[in-house]
């Protein structure tokens, strides 16, 4: 697995793959630019005149409050965004790399399969983020954040690939019979969508990871 991801921060830097690779880092930067936008406008309904120093404290407070939040929020709607351009970053990876023929999948499967996920990954971060300024939750929350997305994401990522080299049967099955391993998998890209810097190129990095996994695992199957 490692091998798998060494080789997909490769991929996404090679001549095919760039403008994918700029557009994310595009997109990555509009929805932390977004995100600080908002927290800064509902910042200043919390300004108190007569206590400058409790200003301060709240303006440190809602600093702080856009980091977790960003850190939790941002791998549901970055995944979501990708579910734009992820057909397209399978094409051009295998166009680079293998030259396979893909199958057909519409647009409109891929950005609602992300929208699924995005719901999904939404609402658990809903719950985990109040439990993590709980003191007795603190530790555990992390864990739990990477495992239940990392489920979420797995599905999301290898589908996306899968489905453009198989049908949804052998999909589904290869998805099921291996599911911890494509878990685990799920887990270390929602770990490199909370990295910061890595994150801006995450998405891209994510689909090439999931699509080397998945040729290295099918290719191991019918040898």
């Amino acid at each position: 697995m490692l091998n798998a991801l060494k080789k997909a921060f490769s991929d996404v830097f090679k001549r095919n793959i760039r403008g994918l690779l700029w557009a994310t880092v595009f997109i990555t930067l509009v929805l932390f630019g977004l995100l600080f936008f908002g927290f800064s406008e509902l910042s200043r309904y919390w300004q108190i005149k007569d206590m400058p120093y409790m200003s301060a404290i709240i303006n440190a407070v809602g600093v702080l409050a856009f980091f977790v939040l960003a850190l939790f929020l941002f791998p549901p709607v970055a995944t979501f965004v990708a579910g734009f351009f992820m057909d397209t970053a399978v094409e051009r990876l295998e166009a680079e790399n293998k030259n396979l023929p893909l199958r057909a999948v519409p647009l409109a499967e891929s950005v609602k399969m992300s929208g699924v996920a995005m719901a999904k990954s939404v609402l658990t971060s809903s719950v985990l983020v109040p439990m993590s300024f709980v003191p007795i939750f603190t530790l555990i929350t992390p864990i739990l954040f990477y495992f239940f997305n990392g489920r979420l994401f797995a599905r999301e990522y290898f589908f996306t690939v899968a489905l453009r080299y198989q049908d949804y049967e052998k999909t589904e099955k290869m998805f099921r019979d291996h599911r911890n391993y494509w878990t685990l998998a799920g887990v270390v890209i929602v770990f490199l969508m909370t990295i910061p810097l890595i994150n801006i190129i995450s998405p891209l990095v994510a689909v090439a990871f999931m699509q080397n996994l998945f040729l290295e695992k099918r290719k191991g199957m019918k040898q």
